[in-house]
């Protein structure tokens, strides 16, 4: 995730007015709370699946194949 974050923002342009930035922040916001409303449980999944998998909890890698999953 983090270098699709810094494409990102190399692709903002440095000379958007104030007004500008805000109708991106909106848009963003809106497309986010939709996002979240209708997917928000399977967002949720994901990320700690992936999360948990990424630093090999859960079996990966052979670590901590023998303890019960995180509370967090």
């Amino acid at each position: 995730m983090n270098d699709q974050r810094t494409s990102i923002v190399h692709m903002i342009d440095a000379t958007w007015t104030p007004e500008q930035a805000a109708a991106v922040y909106e848009c963003l916001s809106a497309l986010t709370e939709t996002l979240l409303s209708r997917y928000g449980m399977q967002i949720h999944e994901f990320y700690k699946h992936d999360r948990s998998t990424e630093h090999g909890i859960m079996g990966h890698d052979g670590l901590m194949d023998d303890q019960p999953e995180l509370p967090f």
